[in-house]
């Protein structure tokens, strides 16, 4: 499906996309390889991260979300 075919607005870039994605995961794997060595007093740096990059990665899925929806409803207008 094309852009102009979509009609909910494209407010995250594939640039945007990948940056949250990367940024989570980067963040994700520096947590399990040090909650065994430092924690708890490292470790709350790497919550703090979780929560803020947490809430990009969810607004990120509920928009990707509402586009695949958004394409199911289309397809099950055309099937009828």
């Amino acid at each position: 499906m094309s852009e102009k075919e979509n009609k909910i607005p494209q407010v995250y870039t594939e640039e945007v996309v990948n940056k949250i994605i990367n940024d989570y995961q980067k963040l994700s794997v520096e947590a399990w390889n040090t909650r065994d060595k430092s924690f708890p007093e490292d470790y709350r740096k790497f919550w703090t991260g979780i929560r803020s990059e947490g809430d990009r990665l969810l607004g990120l899925t509920r928009h990707l979300k509402s586009i695949i929806d958004q394409n199911t409803q289309k397809e099950k207008k055309n099937d009828q």
